[in-house]
């Protein structure tokens, strides 16, 4: 009996590994491109008909890629924590009078958000759109900060993290 239970606990492991595998691969392939070395973790949500990955990225686990409306391209050695967010859109607030699910937005009408290469984003983030470019190199961003209720994002410009 006991080796029964092993056995099956074995299949069962070996079984979960291959749909999950499988599973991520499915979703690589929804991606407009998607890069050589390029690894995408488990729980991965997103609009990935939208989205472009370069080569040597890692997308962390739980992470959120979204833009209905627009566009995210991801460039080459980008690291994603756990449970980073990436917004590239934004609900349309300006026309009054007119109920929120009546409200329709064209598609590239959010712009396109860009992650540069070299970027590495921090467990939990949430990256808001609005045509931010975010680069490493040039403005030596560390970390993303940012406020849903005034769609504003800060860029850390010092390794301690001070704005």
């Amino acid at each position: 009996m006991k080796k029964l239970r092993i056995c099956l606990g074995r299949f069962i492991s070996v079984f979960w590994k291959l749909s999950s595998y499988l599973h991520r691969e499915y979703l690589k392939s929804l991606f407009v491109c998607f890069g050589k070395n390029s690894y995408l973790s488990h729980n991965c949500r997103g609009t990935f008909h939208t989205i472009s990955v370069g080569n040597d990225t890692y997308i962390g686990a739980n992470c959120v890629l979204s833009s209905a409306h627009g566009r995210i391209n991801i460039g080459n050695h980008v690291m994603f924590g756990a449970g980073v967010h990436l917004h590239g859109g934004n609900h349309v607030i300006d026309r009054l009078g007119t109920f929120m699910k009546d409200v329709q937005k064209n598609i590239g009408e959010d712009g396109v958000m860009t992650i540069h290469d070299d970027v590495w984003i921090g467990s939990n983030a949430i990256v808001l759109g609005g045509g931010q470019k975010y680069r490493n190199r040039e403005r030596k961003c560390y970390c993303c900060r940012s406020c849903s209720n005034k769609r504003c994002t800060t860029i850390c410009d010092s390794v301690r993290g001070s704005c």
